[in-house]
């Protein structure tokens, strides 16, 4: 707060760029900004004072030392989480310097901890610059992020490197079919199911599994699963690998983890060859597994729900998810969550889709101890509800399959 009060920071800021070319004084000054930075209540001073032009000039000096590209790259990534200071950054230059750093980094030994932290923190930066950052996520892409990422998104990569890697592979897909496609095309959604994999294997060998890789690689694919050309590339046998992981204790009782499972095969049952094979291989006996042992969690109730909805557009699904005793289930959820709109949502469209042709479906719902009509329905089209509380399914209605998104 001292250095705040005293309005030290345009000079500091002033005596960095007098002084550009000299390490001796931009590393411990760097370090600062990279230390401020990190918390919100300092950035905006940062911010006024220039900072990001001088973080600017040394990236795009390429510094050789990786105590210098950690800490400058570090900094850059600290300050562009402010979308004022992003939408400054010209992302070609930007984003061809760093694939310069990182390809430099990444030929140094990386069992040395400044080399690593050095290559984590690049792709940190570019990562950063990447969300939120619609305009100039295309440009990222083509500008050697795809090829940068694809360079490290491996199995065998240390976890803080692979992290990175994926959050950047989630903000260039996000709302960016074509960038997805790209991602596609160069192979990188085999390469995240791959590093998903890998994980799987370790925790069926009894190893200790890494939460923040899996959720990093989860919320990647969770994000392509809602692009059309992200489905196009997800191969079929990815929703058995997926629905095998569901049933390894180590994930299992981590509701984050299997809701965006869930999530992801419910997108890919969009697609109707990618929904009768995820049905083939007990999807919908998974998604009411998860339902049963997480019946507080409403935001896993709320992707599952949207799950057996898809899977329910199908004769096939239907009937799968009958007999693995989906109706009740369904309606426990929606009982449980009257309060959640989406729960409710989700629910009523699965029931719909259930009900298609199936009088003993819809009866069984009637019976349901009269719960739906109970849980306050919206009266939109194809949610109403009979006098006595029961289901009444409009004449040929029939809910769409959606894609749940994070």
């Amino acid at each position: 707060m001292g250095l705040v009060e005293a309005k030290a920071w345009p000079a500091l800021i002033a005596l960095g760029s007098a002084n550009i070319k000299s390490e001796a004084i931009l590393g411990p000054l760097l370090s600062l900004v990279e230390v401020f930075t990190s918390y919100e209540n300092f950035r905006s001073e940062l911010e006024k004072a220039g900072a990001i032009n001088l973080v600017s000039d040394v990236i795009t000096s390429e510094p050789d030392s990786a105590a210098m590209i950690r800490v400058a790259t570090g900094s850059f990534a600290n300050l562009v989480i402010s979308d004022l200071l992003r939408s400054e950054v010209d992302s070609f230059q930007m984003t061809t310097t760093l694939c310069k750093l990182a390809e430099l980094s990444r030929g140094r030994d990386l069992s040395n901890d400044l080399h690593k932290a050095a290559v984590a923190e690049v792709y940190r930066a570019m990562r950063n610059l990447a969300y939120n950052n619609a305009a100039n996520t295309g440009t990222i892409a083509t500008a050697g992020g795809i090829d940068a990422i694809k360079a490290v998104l491996k199995p065998a990569q240390d976890p803080e490197v692979l992290v990175q890697a994926l959050g950047f592979v989630l903000n260039l897909a996000l709302d960016h079919d074509v960038n997805t496609q790209r991602l596609g095309e160069a192979g990188l959604i085999e390469q995240v199911m791959a590093v998903l994999t890998a994980q799987f294997e370790l925790g069926q060998a009894g190893k200790q599994l890494d939460d923040t890789l899996l959720a990093h690689a989860l919320e990647a694919l969770l994000i392509v699963s809602t692009q059309p050309a992200g489905l196009a590339t997800l191969k079929v046998d990815s929703s058995k690998v997926l629905i095998e992981g569901m049933k390894m204790s180590a994930i299992n009782s981590k509701p984050g983890l299997v809701r965006a499972m869930i999530a992801i095969i419910g997108n890919m049952a969009t697609e109707s060859k990618q929904s009768h094979a995820v049905i083939d291989v007990h999807g919908a006996e998974a998604v009411v597994n998860a339902m049963k042992l997480h019946s507080s969690d409403y935001q896993l109730q709320e992707a599952a729900a949207g799950a057996l909805r898809n899977f329910c557009v199908s004769e096939k699904g239907r009937a799968r998810v009958v007999n693995v005793d989906g109706i009740a289930v369904v309606i426990d959820a929606m009982r449980t969550h009257a309060e959640a709109p989406r729960v409710l949502q989700n629910g009523i469209s699965a029931l719909i889709n259930l009900a298609q042709n199936n009088n003993k479906n819809k009866a069984f719902m009637r019976r349901a101890d009269h719960s739906i009509g109970k849980v306050g329905l919206c009266g939109a089209s194809g949610c109403a509800t009979a006098a006595g509380g029961g289901y009444v399914l409009p004449a040929g209605a029939r809910c769409q399959v959606t894609r749940v998104s994070v």
